[in-house]
């Protein structure tokens, strides 16, 4: 098993994404270099302050990366068989262990003696590629270990100062975290997280829903059917490696929620036509 190191686009702004995935997938995948196999191990870095390694997860399916020429490269072992080697392929990945506000360090990593993990993610700015990284069986073992010593940052911008149930004035909030105070749905601004604020009164086809799988609320509302710069910047707030944070909204006035993950396999449960 193989560990891969992907870099966010933690400081592409949701415009940017948008104009790049015309095509939306809500599924995250990358291309990555011969050798990548179903199963291996993929670490998700966010740059900047309070950066560092913020999901775990694993290759769940490979296929030849459609837009570059697929090289052979064959030799023959001593028995006179042929070995090939395929050239770059598209990785798709599940992200299993999140860690959006509560990174691995690099300090924490050079700490632990993952030198080559922190030094890549510094030199690398290859954005949504896989990279190969060199990790010894005795590191590999540990690193789960080392991802459990949950450590929230302390430094701006990635700091968050608002526990879970309090209630701040929405002006306030967007004053320090930066957004725009008028949409449902959308980045923060200044901090590495994205914002989705919820009407409790909404009712019939736009009202919130808690089931067992968790939330299922409106989003931003738009005018076509691909997601929309505000919507987008929810729905891609894990390749952007950022947390979500959800808020009920009453007037001035909006009560935090906590931190909540868009479910990848069912991201967009319908479109809605609300004639306006």
């Amino acid at each position: 098993m193989k560990y891969w190191l992907m870099i966010s686009g933690y400081k592409t702004s949701s415009y940017e994404m948008a104009r790049r995935l015309k095509d939306w997938d809500p599924s995250i995948s990358a291309i990555a270099g011969p050798g990548v196999k179903k199963g291996d191990t993929v670490l998700l870095w966010r740059g900047g302050k309070g950066g560092g390694i913020v999901a775990i997860g694993k290759i769940a399916d490979t296929t030849p990366a459609p837009s570059s020429r697929r090289i052979q490269l064959e030799h023959k072992d001593h028995e006179g068989a042929i070995d090939s080697e395929e050239g770059p392929a598209r990785a798709t990945i599940d992200f299993d262990k999140l860690l959006l506000a509560a990174p691995i360090s690099s300090d924490a990593l050079r700490a632990a003696g993952y030198g080559d993990v922190w030094r890549r993610a510094w030199s690398s700015d290859a954005v949504g590629g896989l990279i190969p990284l060199s990790m010894p069986d005795y590191q590999r073992r540990s690193f789960v270990r080392l991802a459990d010593q949950e450590q929230h940052p302390t430094e701006w911008p990635a700091t968050w100062n608002i526990p879970p149930g309090s209630v701040v004035r929405r002006s306030n909030l967007h004053d320090v975290y930066g957004g725009n105070p008028r949409v449902a749905a959308g980045p923060s601004g200044k901090t590495p997280n994205a914002f989705f604020f919820l009407d409790p009164r909404r009712s019939s086809a736009l009202a919130l829903k808690w089931g067992e799988s968790g939330l299922t609320a409106p989003g931003h509302g738009q005018t076509d059917g691909e997601p929309s710069t505000e919507n987008l910047a929810v729905l891609a707030h894990l390749r952007r490696g950022v947390p979500l944070r959800g808020f009920l909204t009453q007037g001035p006035e909006c009560f935090y929620l906590g931190e909540f993950a868009v479910d990848l396999r069912q991201p967009v449960e319908r479109w809605v036509v609300t004639g306006t």
